[in-house]
């Protein structure tokens, strides 16, 4: 899945593959905190992990946290 398609399948706010649709693991979530902590919290860090937890939430990543070649 090119950077496009991806953008696209996040505009379109529906499932992509239910078989990987999830919340975002905890270990996600622990690097956004670190993330955040070596970056700052700023609008462009929270809208990167809004679009990480929107790409688990709709299947589009795997089971090892790669995104999905469509």
């Amino acid at each position: 899945m090119n950077f496009e398609e991806f953008m696209i399948a996040l505009d379109n706010q529906r499932v992509v593959n239910p078989d990987f649709a999830r919340q975002t693991p905890s270990d996600e979530q622990e690097y956004n905190r670190v993330y955040q902590h070596q970056n700052g919290q700023s609008n462009i860090a929270r809208q990167r992990f809004e679009a990480i937890m929107k790409a688990y939430e709709l299947g589009l990543v795997d089971m090892n946290g790669i995104l999905i070649m469509k």
